[in-house]
């Protein structure tokens, strides 16, 4: 019995041997190939080096623009050629900001001299016939906010004491210009002959001159209040008039003789109205402000790290769309840029892009929140 356990136990580790061993190499083989590796690093042959490093395409040309690759390399890697083209691609820069009135076109209308207002321009008017027919009629009411005027149109009429008085000056002035140099021409005549000393003639000369210093006096003023020359020749000939009349004035000289006329200098639209009639007025009141608003100002908002990339466009790229945020939809409008503030918002850490817009279809009115969008040039 015990030679058969001796037998039974050989048979087993022979068996384990020749089986084990095998599955043991299998499994830890690569392991001890790994350390044995670490151990000892394999160091290439030159040749094997050399094959390793030898370049796989090569450069064509002088300007060495162009890359050849073998055919290998190109089926490996899939390489693809195309034709190269400038960039097309470009950049939209995107600016937050507002509309304004352009402070070149707009005007402030002011009187020349203080009085009363006694009459406003007239504005002509289409409207329907109020017995409910689809005719339409003309009227006529007084100028107000938001019309469109014309340059040389009456806006309002003043009755001014002050200029009144003035005319009234300069006539009595010329008016005694000429009674003092027929004076004059009198003495001097009578002199001539003995009768009068020259003393006599030297003090008619005196007011004279007093005379002539007092009729440039008032023209001087009445120029500074710009009376146009036609204005003051028409005053001048009144005097005559006067003077032939023997003092007796036109009547219809009364009811003008003190009227200053208010007229628009420019064309566009009154964006303000600060009268009625009834009103005493001074020379420091705008009565009207008008605006040209065929074009109006843009104030954009631009991040100070963008700021060069505005700066490196030339004059003719300085372009830009606005569209309003109230109307996203909508068609933008054309316009341009032209000035870069100095200074940048502590806050937004921002500065002041300065351009206009194009208004002339009359879409876009002063105040409104508005996007400029401003194209860059593509990278080349």
């Amino acid at each position: 019995m015990g030679v058969v356990v001796q037998r039974l136990m050989r048979i087993l580790v022979v068996l384990i041997v020749v089986v084990g061993l095998p599955v043991l190499g299998f499994v830890g083989m690569p392991r001890l190939k790994e350390w044995w590796d670490r151990q000892h690093p394999r160091v290439d042959s030159p040749s094997i080096l050399a094959e390793k490093m030898k370049p796989r395409g090569t450069l064509v040309g002088a300007n060495t623009m162009t890359l050849r690759l073998p055919q290998e390399v190109v089926e490996t890697l899939q390489v693809q050629t195309a034709e190269v083209q400038p960039a097309r691609t470009s950049d939209t820069l995107r600016l937050d900001g507002s509309l304004f009135l352009d402070a070149n076109r707009l005007v402030h209308v002011s009187p020349r001299f203080s009085g009363d207002v006694i009459e406003l321009g007239q504005i002509e008017v289409v409207e329907n016939d109020p017995i409910g027919t689809s005719e339409k009629r003309t009227t006529s009411r007084s100028i107000s906010f938001g019309d469109n005027v014309q340059k040389g149109q009456l806006l309002a009429v003043i009755w001014s004491k002050e200029l009144g008085e003035k005319k009234s000056e300069l006539v009595e002035a010329l008016t005694a210009l000429r009674f003092d140099q027929e004076k004059l021409q009198r003495m001097e005549e009578s002199f001539a002959k003995g009768v009068v000393p020259e003393r006599t003639v030297l003090d008619v000369k005196h007011e004279v001159e007093s005379d002539t210093i007092a009729i440039a006096r008032v023209e001087r003023t009445l120029r500074s209040w710009r009376l146009s020359t036609e204005q003051i020749q028409a005053i001048r000939s009144e005097a005559e008039r006067v003077r032939a009349r023997k003092g007796d004035w036109h009547e219809e000289l009364d009811e003008s003789w003190a009227r200053v006329e208010i007229r628009s200098p420019m064309d566009g639209t009154l964006v303000e109205k600060n009268v009625a009639v009834g009103d005493f007025v001074g020379t420091d009141l705008d009565l009207f402000k008008i605006a040209d608003l065929r074009r109006l100002d843009v104030l954009a908002h631009i991040y100070e790290e963008d700021i060069p990339l505005l700066e490196a466009l030339l004059p003719g790229q300085r372009r830009w769309t606005i569209r309003l945020n109230s109307e996203q939809q909508s068609q933008p409008l054309e316009g341009s840029f032209e000035r870069i503030g100095n200074l940048i918002d502590s806050a937004q850490h921002t500065a002041l892009v300065m351009g206009w817009v194009d208004n002339s279809a009359g879409r876009l009115r002063a105040g409104q929140f508005i996007t400029a969008q401003i194209t860059l040039p593509p990278d080349p």
